[in-house]
């Protein structure tokens, strides 16, 4: 039953981390046509789709920062999540990612977007998730709590 449960906590932590790095991949490459003022079928990538991904601060080094990031942590959490080791290192992940996305929240502050805030919230969730599946017990780990 408990071996049960911690492959679906596993899973969980797979399809999380791989919805990270999708998304994180998405930003990335929307944030590239962004800057290069590509056009998407006569629309700027500033006015098309990527507004729902990413704010529109007008700074692009910092939103490539919180998305490399985003991308790390997907990769990170997938790769723990396959060792079944992963109780201490998903936590601190969870509580760094919380931190980053706090303060990318802070940052949207100054230019409130309903898409943006919606990303950051789905954003924490998956940090929150990480930081919950890293307090069940994990079989495969001695010491686990």
């Amino acid at each position: 039953m408990m071996k049960s449960k911690t492959n679906r906590n596993a899973e969980i932590l797979q399809y999380t981390g791989v919805v990270l790095i999708v998304l994180s991949l998405v930003e990335i490459i929307l944030e590239i046509l962004n800057v290069l003022h590509l056009d998407l079928m006569g629309i700027s990538a500033a006015e098309s789709i990527a507004g729902l991904f990413f704010w529109q601060a007008g700074n692009a080094a910092v939103q490539m920062i919180f998305s490399f990031v985003g991308l790390f942590a997907g990769i990170v959490a997938f790769a723990l999540s396959t060792s079944g080791k992963y109780n201490q290192w998903l936590r601190w992940l969870g509580i760094a990612l919380i931190a980053i996305y706090l303060i990318e929240g802070a940052m949207l502050l100054s230019q409130p977007s309903m898409y943006s805030w919606i990303r950051v919230i789905f954003l924490l969730v998956i940090a929150g998730i990480y930081v919950f599946a890293a307090m069940k017990p994990v079989e495969s780990e001695p010491g686990a709590y």
